[in-house]
């Protein structure tokens, strides 16, 4: 099926300033692209971004996959959904300049180049597994998280064409396992996995369990559904979904900060449902019930105590 693809007239997209709350005006650390609606620009319920060479792309419930400029310049838009089946979560940069999507409700990844034409297609053998993010890791290979039944909640590893490899995890809530992975992270040798049961799960690249931290609450340290992860430094950047917030933490796990709070002011958050790092150090996180995507600048703001 030809994907239909809408080459748009370069639109200006303007940063949009919100009001500030105390204690201070957030100024260049905090600035927004987007607000609700389905025309070129506008975002209805962001959940995957990426970055691509010097491209944004940020897909949304409105079954389309838009792409920006760093300077928030919508330059076209991908329309990726098919019927009325599900929305895609997950995004995945290209060498090319295109963009691997996750798309959960059909059980496949599919792959776009920088135009955003269709390149090729990999299905997932039982169609009731729901790919939710993925990662690419060394020599090419993708780590998929994944939800399903049973043994179908893990991390499945790929070749870089899309081949089975192996897998890990499991359900549960025994250290190694996992209840509804959101996001998966590689850095260095390590695999970092958000899970909804208010865990962060660390493994090797192979597979092998190492360690976890995180129990349910909102005070640092806790976490209430952490849905995105992106290092930046020598911090991992965890985006809550239930805690409308970002906080930041050691690789031990130690908590290094939080900032945010519920509302959709300057500072604020409803929902936010993925972070990524940008090439300009910066944060940009989907704050989806916003129907924005923030972009923060963590060296700027003030972080709360960690732990």
């Amino acid at each position: 099926m030809r994907i239909p693809v809408c080459l748009i007239a370069v639109v200006s997209l303007a940063f949009v300033a919100c009001h500030a709350v105390p204690p201070r005006d957030l100024g260049e650390a905090w600035r927004v692209m987007g607000g609700h609606g389905f025309t070129p620009g506008r975002f209805h319920v962001p959940r995957g971004l990426t970055f691509s060479a010097d491209r944004l792309w940020v897909v949304d419930r409105s079954g389309r996959v838009q792409g920006f400029s760093t300077d928030g310049t919508c330059l076209m838009e991908v329309k990726v959904m098919e019927g009325d089946k599900g929305f895609p979560l997950g995004l995945v940069g290209q060498d090319d300049g295109g963009f691997l999507l996750v798309d959960t409700h059909r059980g496949r990844l599919r792959w776009f180049d920088g135009n955003g034409l269709p390149k090729r297609v990999v299905q997932q053998p039982n169609p009731r597994d729901l790919p939710q993010r993925a990662a690419r890791g060394p020599g090419g290979r993708l780590y998929v998280c994944e939800f399903g039944e049973g043994d179908a909640n893990r991390i499945q590893v790929l070749s870089s064409d899309g081949r089975p490899l192996f897998s890990f995890g499991g359900y549960g809530r025994e250290p190694g396992q996992l209840t509804r992975a959101m996001d998966v992270l590689i850095h260095g040798h390590e695999v970092y996995v958000a899970d909804a049961s208010d865990r962060i799960l660390v493994f090797d690249l192979e597979g092998v369990f190492l360690r976890e931290w995180g129990e349910s609450g909102v005070e640092p340290g806790q976490l209430r559904y952490p849905y995105g992860l992106a290092w930046r430094g020598d911090l991992l950047y965890v985006c809550e979904y239930a805690n409308n917030r970002v906080q930041r933490f050691e690789a031990s796990g130690r908590s290094a900060g939080v900032f945010g709070r519920p509302g959709n002011r300057e500072g604020e958050f409803k929902s936010p449902w993925a972070i990524i790092t940008g090439p300009n150090g910066k944060l940009w996180i989907a704050d989806a019930g916003n129907h924005r995507v923030v972009i923060l600048d963590p060296e700027a703001v003030e972080w709360e105590r960690g732990t």
